[in-house]
């Protein structure tokens, strides 16, 4: 961390910033799990200790199993000291299916619905994917005036071209145009990015 400038001293924060993290896909610390936390929940961990209000909005279903996590509370208060906010949104039994497809649609709208009754964030950061959930995020803090930075972790819609016959790969962006266009819109509309 660089020194501050000349005659300035660094001072922490006087007041705790709210904000909000926005991925799916991630081991979520619930009761009974020992999952290794990823990018998101070690971020929550820190920005929490540093004194600030955290909530990371998720998906009620576990990517990796397959099933819905078991939820005690919702919001369910984390040991780490922040909330996390589960989005209901259908079952889906392969990564690549129309199922998930649906659940990144249904989880978008249930953020849509549930965010504007919360506390307003100071900062959202939101990992794409999903495109669904990323537009959301990115509407909602245009609407309201708060900076929303995009995580990009995977190449969506990219990913899906692979489910294409080779001969027909090269369609992919045509194919999936409401994909690629979403996911453009998402891009070129939030404050910043990151990957």
């Amino acid at each position: 961390v660089p020194a501050p400038p000349e005659g300035m001293t660094a001072k922490p924060p006087s007041v705790a910033s709210r904000f909000w993290l926005i991925t799916v896909g991630e081991p979520v610390p619930l009761p009974g799990t020992r999952e290794r936390l990823l990018r998101t929940g070690v971020l929550a961990g820190h920005l929490a200790r540093a004194g600030h209000q955290v909530t990371w909005w998720t998906s009620a279903v576990d990517h990796f199993r397959k099933r819905f996590h078991d939820i005690p509370a919702d919001p369910f208060p984390a040991e780490g000291g922040y909330d996390i906010r589960f989005l209901r949104g259908r079952l889906y039994r392969h990564n690549l299916s129309l199922d998930r497809l649906r659940n990144h649609r249904e989880i978008a709208r249930a953020f849509a619905r549930e965010a504007p009754t919360l506390p307003r964030p100071d900062m959202i950061l939101c990992s794409l994917p999903t495109i669904e959930l990323s537009l959301a995020a990115v509407r909602f803090g245009q609407e309201r005036g708060i900076p929303v930075l995009l995580d990009l972790r995977d190449p969506w819609p990219d990913v899906y071209y692979q489910m294409l016959p080779r001969p027909l790969r090269r369609l992919g962006p045509l194919l999936f145009f409401p994909f690629v266009r979403e996911a453009r819109l998402a891009l070129s509309q939030a404050t910043g990015l990151l990957a």
